[in-house]
């Protein structure tokens, strides 16, 4: 096998594990679970692929401190945080342009925690 057809392997595999999943999981949680029936692959490998799928708008990279977290929903929404375990989830509530363009005008801050 070339290093083209395992990359491309592995982004397929990396793609299916985020897509399988609804829990916000970290590329350590993609790893240590792509890690079992591929042993070859490699920690670097899975930041990479992630970084690259993020990139073309094939999943959503959310930033929050502590670490980076990746959702297969591609659709305009809020996350929430929460503060006791650091689990994230969609906000049950709809996504409303205006409200983000009413906190960026108060506070001067971009964006609120919302997926674009």
């Amino acid at each position: 096998m070339n290093k083209l057809t395992r990359l491309t392997l592995q982004r397929k595999v990396v793609h299916e594990e985020v897509m399988s999943r609804c829990d916000h999981p970290t590329a350590d949680q993609i790893y240590e679970s792509i890690h079992i029936n591929f042993p070859n692959i490699t920690k670097s490998n899975v930041y990479h692929i992630l970084d690259i799928l993020s990139k073309e708008g094939k999943i959503h990279l959310i930033s929050i401190p502590g670490c980076n977290r990746y959702d297969l929903n591609l659709s305009k929404h809020y996350n929430v945080v929460r503060q006791e375990c650091g689990k994230v989830e969609d906000a049950d509530i709809s996504y409303m342009e205006e409200f983000d363009k009413k906190v960026s005008q108060k506070t001067g801050f971009f964006k609120t925690f919302s997926h674009f």
